[in-house]
């Protein structure tokens, strides 16, 4: 977000590789997220001390607190039918009073209060336009779920009402 503050990637990024490294970045993390959810200790197995038997007994989140763009959340909260909780350094629920964060909302003859309300679903379409093999790709072959579509992706959190905290 600091390299690329918008939606689309500058030339460097294209020309250093960027979209494919972040792709490979996204997926460890919807693994990482799955791991936690369902796996006792660090998640790295490295720490792990066999004589210690609280180390493997199992494990199974009973709710999850995530950041918004970490985007396994409410796959994993969906499959393992539990709460979560989203956290973050600035909002990312659909407002009127701004636009998301990632929106390079101009000023137009649309209504602000519309163009800034509609900024959110628009830019997890467009997300998702770009990600969602990734995360269709997870929710089939690591979660068992069906694929989900870009039409329905931006309304996953909003429909499990799923609660926010902005640390401001």
């Amino acid at each position: 977000m600091v390299k690329n503050p918008g939606l689309l990637p500058g030339k460097q990024s294209l020309r250093d590789g960027d979209v494919g490294k972040r792709k490979k970045e996204i997926r460890e993390i919807m693994d990482g997220c799955w791991r936690s959810c369902i796996e006792p200790g660090n998640g790295d197995n490295e720490d792990d001390d066999p004589e210690d038997h609280e180390s493997f007994k199992p494990f199974v989140a009973d709710a999850i607190i995530a950041n918004p763009p970490g985007f396994s959340h409410v796959h994993c909260a969906e499959k393992l039918g539990i709460p979560f909780h989203l956290m973050f350094t600035m909002p990312w629920s659909p407002t009127q009073a701004f636009p998301h964060p990632l929106a390079n909302v101009h000023s137009t003859s649309t209504d602000p209060s519309v163009a800034n309300f509609l900024s959110y679903p628009i830019v997890t379409m467009l997300t998702f336009q770009g990600l969602g093999g990734i995360i269709n790709d997870f929710r089939e072959h690591v979660l068992g779920l069906e694929p989900v579509s870009i039409i329905w992706t931006p309304y996953l959190v909003s429909t499990a009402k799923v609660p926010f905290t902005y640390c401001w």
